[in-house]
């Protein structure tokens, strides 16, 4: 574990939501269980088994390793928590649409012969299933780099779904990706296959794996919805300098490759861009916006947690 990635949980540590919940004694920075790290302590069965199909062994220990969402700093629970109240009850405005829907984990096909799909953290769909707002949600992966790795499949056209009008477009991209080393080119990876994803939603194939694999999601898979894209990132507190200069790297990082896209894959990102900190979500999107919609405590609980965590004595 780098020293900058224990620097921050062990801030993070320190939070007035995490009062009294249980640390594995195999990990300090890893919860007992799932839930002391969710808010009200407890997940909904549906979510639960969102996660289960899900490709990344979320919420069950496997062989000698931890759970992934028991981890102090998990970037799924850190938009489950952020996200899992949209509902009918509790809309979210936000781009200028109102979602009422979410879904976690969902897995979209990249390319043929691949049998790793896009495994997509977040997906908010509107009450009409017009509007469909795809996230991918980051912690502290930023602070390692991470070669790209794509394998040598990716470049190879026929591999393709034939639907996809931005096949060259995409071959150049990861081609201009793949060995760049020294940053965390893991997360421009994901984003190429995301786009890749969604750019295959105008191919039948590829819908018919969406649909067999989200079946709760079928009504979103047609010509007539419109798909947006943006990561979402935790960014440390101005006091923690060395890690807030990692994240700024980063988003420079996606920003560059935003400056690489071609047209209509640029038209696949929000009005906001290609990423959003969560704390500007939670300042200007949750507080101003939205602060009425949620749930009773939320606010609070995220500001403690993630927003305003260190100096909580």
């Amino acid at each position: 574990m780098s020293d900058l990635r224990k620097q921050i949980r062990e801030q993070l540590k320190r939070s007035k939501s995490l009062a009294g919940v249980s640390y594995d004694n195999r990990n300090d920075f890893y919860f007992k269980n799932v839930e002391d790290g969710i808010f009200q302590h407890r997940m909904s069965v549906n979510h639960a088994l969102m996660f289960d199909k899900g490709s990344g062994s979320e919420l069950k220990d496997k062989n000698n390793s931890l759970a992934k969402a028991k981890a102090i700093d998990s970037s799924s629970m850190l938009s489950y928590n952020f996200f899992h109240w949209v509902s009918d009850e509790f809309p979210l405005e936000l781009f200028g649409n109102k979602y009422t829907q979410v879904f976690f984990e969902v897995r979209l096909k990249t390319i043929k012969c691949s049998n790793t799909p896009a495994n997509i953290d977040v997906v908010l769909i509107d009450n009409e299933f017009k509007h469909v707002l795809f996230v991918e949600s980051k912690f502290l992966e930023y602070l390692k780099t991470e070669k790209a790795d794509f394998s040598k499949s990716y470049s190879n056209e026929s591999n393709y779904f034939s639907g996809n009008q931005n096949i060259g477009k995409l071959i150049r991209l990861v081609d201009d990706y793949r060995d760049k080393s020294g940053h965390y080119y893991g997360g421009i990876k994901q984003n190429i296959c995301h786009l890749i994803a969604l750019s295959n939603l105008k191919d039948k194939s590829a819908i018919k794996y969406a649909k067999e694999k989200n079946s709760e999601l079928a009504q979103i898979f047609n010509a007539d919805v419109e798909y947006k894209f943006i990561n979402l990132i935790y960014e440390p507190e101005p006091c923690e300098e060395k890690p807030k200069k990692k994240y700024d790297d980063y988003i420079s990082l996606l920003e560059e490759f935003k400056g690489n896209l071609s047209n209509d894959l640029k038209s696949l990102l929000t009005d906001k861009g290609i990423s959003m900190s969560y704390s500007y979500l939670y300042k200007e999107e949750f507080e101003k916006t939205n602060s009425s919609n949620l749930p009773k405590g939320l606010l609070k609980y995220l500001r403690d947690r993630y927003i305003c965590c260190s100096n909580q004595e």
